[in-house]
C-alpha cells in the first residue's frame, strides 16, 4: 500500500514538473517575442552604435579602412593575443627551439609592421 501511494505521488510530482516547465517555456517564448518587437526601434540606433565602437576600438574599423590597414589590425591582435596567453608561448617557444623571451621579442618586433611597408596609394 505505501509503495504504491509513494509512487502515485512520484507521478504526480513528475506530471507537475512537467506542466511548469512547458508553462515556463511558453513564457520564455512570449517574452523573447516581445522583446523582439521593442528592440525593433533600435535597429535603426545601431550605425549610432557602430560610430560608437568604431572610435572606440581600433580594431573595429570604418567606412574608409582599407584592406591592408584591417590586415594590419588582424595581424596585431593575434601577436598580442600569442604574447598574453602563455601557453601559446610556451607552444611557439618548444617548436621554434627558442626561450620564451626570445619568442615574445620576436613577436613584438613583428607588431610595428606586421604586414610590411603599406602599398603605394593612388592619389584621385
Amino acid at each position: 500500500m505505501y509503495s504504491s501511494n509513494l509512487f502515485a505521488l512520484q507521478i504526480f510530482v513528475w506530471h507537475f514538473i512537467l506542466q511548469i516547465s512547458t508553462l515556463y517555456q511558453k513564457i520564455d517564448i512570449q517574452i523573447y517575442f516581445f522583446d523582439f518587437i521593442d528592440n525593433m526601434g533600435e535597429r535603426y540606433n545601431i550605425h549610432s552604435q557602430l560610430e560608437h565602437l568604431q572610435s572606440k576600438y581600433i580594431g573595429t574599423g570604418h567606412a574608409d579602412t582599407s584592406k591592408f590597414e584591417w590586415l594590419v589590425n588582424q595581424h596585431r591582435d593575434s601577436f598580442s593575443s600569442y604574447i598574453a596567453h602563455h601557453d601559446i608561448l610556451n607552444f611557439f617557444a618548444i617548436a621554434e627551439n627558442e626561450s620564451k623571451a626570445r619568442i615574445r621579442f620576436n613577436l613584438t618586433e613583428k607588431m610595428l609592421t606586421p604586414c610590411g611597408p603599406p602599398p603605394e596609394r593612388a592619389d584621385e
